[in-house]
């Protein structure tokens, strides 16, 4: 049953960051096969998200917000579902994946 009084079905976006990797586009999946708006960054989507790039950060806001007071609708819930496994860092530095857990 659909009731719009519980928090699971109020009207409102869902947003996920990371939304390009597995987990990520996973969530956004399962939110859009629930019937969800579904706002969806990552490094691949349009704006795109880095955390390493202020320029980018500030894109995605305005972005956000703008869809948002477009459609009218409220952030519901925010979803970060991005990671770093390995590769070079914004500092320059090649960091590898955490194993000493």
């Amino acid at each position: 049953m659909n009731d719009p009084q519980r928090p699971e079905n109020a009207a409102g976006v869902s947003l996920v960051l990371g939304a390009g990797g597995g987990i990520g586009a996973a969530l956004v999946q399962r939110l859009q096969d629930r019937g969800e708006t579904v706002m969806a960054l990552g490094r691949r989507t349009v704006p795109a998200l880095d955390y390493w790039d202020e320029a980018s950060l500030v894109a995605c806001a305005g972005h956000v917000a703008s869809q948002l007071e477009s459609r009218g609708q409220s952030l519901r819930r925010l979803i970060v579902a991005t990671g770093f496994l390995h590769g070079p860092t914004g500092a320059g530095v090649d960091a590898g994946p955490e194993r000493s857990w």
